[in-house]
């Protein structure tokens, strides 16, 4: 905008837009409550992933947030990932345990990732739960109601307090929409054996 004398004037953004290159992470992966071995699918649900340096101390690089469909893929965006770094990818999800991809990272290449949790040799530690032998599938870890980074005694008392007035919401941990003696199962037999998250 100019005035008379040709002086101009500007109005400054409050607002840092992104840049342009968006960078895409084709995932797939299956959460061990939700998923029906029968069908070789599961109950769809909201995931975040983070993208993180694979050096210490492993800082956060950018957090996409998508659906994880029946099938278990999620297509995610991200805009501050560069090609050719190693990141690891970290999966969370509200009753489930954190979960970290493979040393030493995973890489964009032409803008796209395409990486899945299927195999436990695809997770930090190995750190899947064996969901299906036909296909071979592996899967998340569920009962970190707490999201406190390990499944154990308080997971299965949240579980199983929530399951005598079969109420629904975070302790519903195979999406059927009331938590009952299914989810105190899942959550009790990954307690019993000291299930936690592995990360480097």
């Amino acid at each position: 905008m100019f005035s008379g004398n040709f002086e101009c004037c500007y109005f400054e953004l409050m607002y840092t837009l992104p840049p342009c290159d968006t960078f895409h992470l084709n995932l797939k992966t299956f959460i061990e409550g939700r998923y029906v071995p029968t069908t070789n699918l599961m109950v769809g649900d909201s995931i975040q992933v983070e993208l993180r340096n694979n050096y210490s101390p492993y800082a956060l690089v950018e957090t996409s947030e998508g659906y994880l469909n029946d099938s278990g893929n999620c297509s995610l965006k991200y805009y501050y990932a560069s090609n050719g770094t190693n990141y690891y990818i970290v999966i969370k999800h509200k009753n489930s345990l954190e979960t970290w991809s493979i040393s030493p990272g995973q890489t964009f290449v032409n803008d796209v990732l395409n990486f899945d949790f299927l195999s436990y040799s695809q997770a930090y530690g190995s750190n899947l739960r064996f969901l299906d032998s036909v296909p071979l599938w592996f899967g998340i870890y569920s009962g970190d109601v707490d999201q406190d980074g390990e499944i154990d005694l308080d997971d299965v008392l949240i579980v199983y307090n929530n399951s005598n007035n079969f109420l629904s919401g975070i302790t519903d941990l195979n999406g059927d929409g009331i938590t009952d003696l299914n989810d105190v199962t899942i959550v009790y037999n990954n307690s019993v054996n000291f299930i936690s998250i592995r990360k480097p």
